[in-house]
């Protein structure tokens, strides 16, 4: 397959870079704030993430080295901070953090490789939903439904009423009991998650399918924010998707992603921590 990433002027290529540094550093203060916020318990050190998210707002208007590396130390300090906690979105965005100091002189090769890692991230969840076997039989989506609240909200609309009767039945049960299965249409959504993670990256790589293919993965991420309520997830799979658009349909993108991040958070308060636990 060739490369059908579009070759655009440095200066185009340095001013998306610009937008999606100030966003990432801006997504990686909210993350340092809701692994506070979630897992204070269970973390070493407390300060650690308060410090990191101020460190991250602050520097979100900022350029250069210095603060590329500020950036990259605080994300990679919650990081181990939280670790084995870690959630698979605040590990990435602390790579891309870091990314983005070592590239610092290359802003083409940056925005390509951030433009290939949305694709590469797809395409291997996918792979591991499938490989893994659980989700393709229904399982594991049921046994979440069951069990995490995260996904009670958006399941109980689109789950067929004997489903949710059923797996409602189940709610309290040990582990080990079930079965967690689900029916024909509801079975089929979940393989449909799989095989579009697996085939719109793939889709993207052609000419043709290219601009269906990124409708396709914004529709996707918005599925991950709304339905299994994973906002800081939804919001850097977007943010990143938007790499291969216009500049101006980038800002006013990742300006939409920063507002439902505020948002959220006011939700939040106002629920008391019941809207995304």
């Amino acid at each position: 397959m060739q490369s059908e990433i579009p070759r655009v002027d440095a200066s185009d290529d340095c001013d998306k870079l610009l937008l999606f540094e100030r966003f990432l550093a801006l997504h990686q203060a909210c993350w340092a704030l809701s692994v506070l916020a979630f897992e204070g318990g269970a973390l070493r050190w407390n300060a650690v993430p308060s410090l990191a998210a101020l460190v991250l707002g602050a520097s979100a208007l900022r350029n250069g080295i210095r603060w590329r590396g500020l950036r990259a130390l605080a994300s990679l300090s919650v990081v181990l901070t939280s670790w084995p906690l870690t959630s698979t979105h605040g590990l990435f965005g602390s790579l891309l953090t870091l990314l983005m100091l070592l590239l610092a002189g290359e802003p083409s090769t940056a925005l390509r490789f951030l433009q290939r890692a949305l694709l590469v991230i797809c395409f291997g969840a996918g792979m591991q939903k499938l490989l893994h076997g659980t989700w393709w039989s229904g399982s594991f989506l049921a046994y979440e439904v069951v069990n995490a609240s995260r996904f009670e909200f958006a399941m109980r609309w689109l789950l067929p009423a004997e489903d949710w009767a059923h797996l409602r039945s189940l709610r309290g049960d040990a582990v080990g009991t079930g079965p967690y299965t689900l029916s024909f249409a509801p079975l089929w959504l979940a393989r449909l998650i799989v095989m579009l993670e697996v085939g719109l990256p793939l889709c993207a790589l052609r000419s043709q399918f290219k601009p269906l293919a990124h409708v396709g993965l914004l529709l996707l991420a918005i599925s991950f924010a709304l339905v299994a309520r994973e906002l800081l997830f939804g919001g850097l799979f977007i943010a990143l998707n938007a790499l291969v658009w216009p500049r101006a349909l980038l800002r006013n993108t990742l300006f939409s992603v920063v507002v439902a991040y505020a948002l959220g958070a006011a939700l939040w308060v106002v629920t008391e921590g019941r809207a995304w636990s």
